[in-house]
């Protein structure tokens, strides 16, 4: 059985990407994740948020001790309108990776009820 959405440590369901490793799923979940990772080798992180309006990386806010209050602007002008995961994919494809991982929020030091604002009202489409 497969399912792409089992929770790490889940021994009911091996994720669609360990397919054919039901036993070693089954006996460490975790174990099972690494040596695959291990064996992908190949992959890309890719930092996309609020920051990226700025150009000066994940950690703009910290190395440039921008305020919260200054920092927090920036969260009307993000949308995802320009953001094409199948883009990014097919990239990540033809350059022969194994794996694209999307990281959205990176020590982001807005409070949580903004956090919420974001997820609610800037939150791109998902292509599956």
């Amino acid at each position: 059985m497969t399912a792409s959405h089992s929770p790490a440590g889940s021994a009911t369901s091996t994720p669609s990407y360990l397919s054919g490793q039901d036993a070693d799923w089954a006996q460490n979940p975790r174990a099972a994740q690494l040596a695959w990772f291990k064996r992908a080798r190949y992959g890309l992180f890719l930092h996309y948020g609020v920051y990226s309006q700025l150009g000066r990386g994940e950690w703009v806010q910290f190395r440039e001790n921008i305020p919260v209050a200054v920092y927090e602007r920036l969260i009307d002008g993000f949308t995802a309108e320009r953001f094409d995961a199948n883009a990014i994919c097919d990239l990540a494809l033809a350059a022969g990776m194994h794996y694209v991982n999307l990281t959205t929020r990176h020590q982001f030091l807005l409070p949580m009820g903004y956090r919420h604002h974001l997820v609610q009202q800037h939150a791109g489409s998902r292509h599956t």
